[in-house]
């Protein structure tokens, strides 16, 4: 859109290198450089405007010449047409770091020739910035102030009129042993910004991150969170913020020893990486199994890119349980001690138990299963959880996969997730459910549930057949197989089994005789119906009538008065209606 090969910012003699480009909030752009024209480096700048204008001094105004090397400078916009810069300055006599604010026309706001962040002695370099609206920044560095051996990542705040807000020479982003370097940096969108940087502290470099608050305190692990800690070696980090409290950070990396390529992650605002390395096992899912007595989930997940061609490095998958904290050693009721994760490398039988740190709260997992890899692109797993679902709660169990390969030389952990398991099956109506009258009650008598998760019955009353079996019908919640009922008039019951889970299966129905002997009997329709024996005095026989809703199978049998079985009257298939069956007081033995 400009002069053909470009509009010129700066043709002195001499040179002039490294520029830095940020916009003036109007379609033009403020440019800052270091420049040799006085023969020793200097912060020089320029604006141009949207149609190709330069706006201030041919070949650009100094905004730091004082003695020594100012260079490395860096800057952001400042949100008012102007720009903050950053730079080394080696006016002291070793390498420190200062900062200036420029505004629209080019005039310095604070101090001439900068306002110092680190003057620390050891010195301080390579710079970098994020803005701080409105009108301040973050600049952070590479520090040496505990030696050329033990470089640090340090950082300091400086407002809008100059004053910078932190510690006096900054506060300690990243001090833990060894070196750290080369920090880049992106603003938090809430006055505070994430660092990240090259850590060698396990010999190799990695790639770290922090976040610090408006405060400068840090909000995630002390001493940062590793976005990459894969052998041989990773470096030159770049980040941009993600617009929601988090970042993303971009670095060049050689774990596959051929040649380099570039990897990325993002931090969410808490320090979770939200993105999943193809090199990791991805847990979709955890799912409830249906139709089933509850207690298991299926586990989903995709597989680790070293399952497959060209790496097939993958061996087997480690399957991990959430586990309370009590159970780690030490804890009021620990079973287990805890194996940290640098230990597991070469381990070919798993350890019980482990921790892991997720947005700066440790979590522990339990050892339950492992997987053969296969060199498949998906894999499941049903998995037994800690609790099922119950009325009111749905408690959750956590699950990890972890991908190993031969030998357990190195690992990937999934992504944490959980779920719940329901149980779907309620249990069976209860058998052999049977209504005597004695003087002052009636007596109801049924089978013990066979179902593992028994846990109570529930009784209804009503005085027809299809009455509701709700909370105004419940008389009883027996955990026996009996109850007496001291109501006077004959009515309907229903008797339900309930299991541990609160499922209520379906209801067996009886109608209460009102007497003994000579009982008036009104056949019950679209339910299973048993009348009582009449005469219920017999000389001869008696008849016993009873009536299905539907065609079914029938078992229709005499008991004495000790439970014990004596006669089977009916034992197959009848047709649905009512059936009328006689019994002549013998029992199967002709006696």
């Amino acid at each position: 859109l400009w002069t053909g090969d470009g509009v010129i910012l700066c043709n002195q003699g001499n040179q002039q290198q490294s520029p830095i480009v940020v916009s003036d909030g109007a379609n033009g752009a403020i440019v800052l450089w270091q420049d040799l024209r006085s023969g020793a480096w200097d912060i020089y700048g320029q604006r141009i405007n949207a149609i190709g204008t330069v706006q201030w001094f041919t070949n650009g105004l100094a905004f730091c010449a004082a003695s020594g090397t100012q260079d490395f400078v860096m800057a952001v916009a400042d949100g008012a047409g102007g720009a903050i810069a950053t730079w080394q300055d080696t006016r002291s006599g070793q390498s420190a770091i200062y900062t200036q604010r420029l505004n629209a026309v080019g005039v310095p706001l604070w101090t001439t020739d900068g306002v110092a962040l680190c003057t620390v002695s050891g010195g301080a370099t390579l710079p970098m910035i994020a803005p701080v609206p409105p009108g301040g920044a973050v600049v952070t560095w590479q520090d040496y102030r505990n030696g050329g051996s033990n470089i640090d990542i340090y950082a300091q705040q400086i407002a809008a009129g100059g004053l910078p807000q932190w510690s006096g020479n900054g506060v300690g982003v990243c001090t833990i042993g060894a070196n750290q370097t080369a920090p880049v940096i992106a603003s938090d969108g809430s006055n505070g910004a994430i660092v990240a940087w090259n850590d060698q502290r396990f010999g190799n470099y990695d790639i770290y991150a922090q976040r610090l608050n408006a405060s400068g305190s840090l909000l995630w692990a002390p001493e940062g969170i590793a976005l990459t800690s894969k052998a041989p070696t990773q470096y030159s980090p770049v980040i941009a913020s993600d617009g929601g409290g988090g970042a993303i950070a971009a670095w060049r990396d050689d774990r596959y020893n051929t040649a380099s390529d570039i990897f990325a992650q993002r931090l969410s605002a808490g320090g979770t990486l939200l993105f999943a390395d193809a090199e990791y096992p991805r847990l979709v899912s955890v799912k409830d199994i249906p139709n089933d007595q509850g207690g298991r989930v299926k586990l989903s997940w995709t597989a680790s890119n070293q399952d497959f061609a060209p790496f097939s490095r993958i061996d087997n998958y480690w399957i991990w349980r959430s586990a309370p904290p009590t159970v780690a050693g030490g804890g009021p009721t620990s079973s287990h001690p805890v194996t940290r994760l640098e230990q597991l490398r070469g381990m070919s039988e798993p350890p019980a138990l482990i921790s892991t740190m997720i947005e700066s709260t440790e979590y522990f997992w339990e050892y339950i299963a492992s997987q053969p890899a296969g060199h498949l692109n998906n894999y499941s797993y049903v998995a037994v959880t800690t609790g099922d679902s119950i009325a009111g709660s749905n408690p959750r169990t956590g699950f990890m996969v972890m991908a190993r390969t031969v030998g357990g030389t190195e690992w990937w952990f999934s992504n944490p997730d959980s779920g719940y398991s329901v149980d779907n099956l309620a249990p069976p109506p209860p058998g052999q459910f049977t209504a005597n009258r004695t003087v002052n009650s009636v007596t109801l008598h049924w089978s013990p549930s066979s179902v593992a998760d028994f846990d109570s019955y529930r009784l209804y009353r009503g005085t027809t057949p299809g009455f509701a079996a709700d909370g105004s019908s419940l008389i009883a919640a027996p955990a026996d197989t009996g109850y007496a009922d001291p109501i006077g008039d004959s009515y309907y019951y229903k008797l339900s089994a309930v299991d541990i889970h609160g499922n209520e299966g379906f209801h067996a129905v009886v109608q209460g005789p009102q007497s003994l002997v000579g009982v008036p009997w009104t056949r019950p329709q679209g339910i299973l119906w048993l009348a009582p024996a009449a005469p219920g005095i017999m000389a001869s026989e008696t008849m016993i009538r009873f009536g299905m809703p539907h065609e079914g199978m029938v078992d229709l049998s005499v008991f004495d008065a000790t439970g014990r079985r004596i006669r089977v009257l009916v034992n197959g298939v009848r047709a649905g209606g009512e059936h009328p069956v006689s019994w002549n007081g013998v029992d199967d033995s002709g006696r």
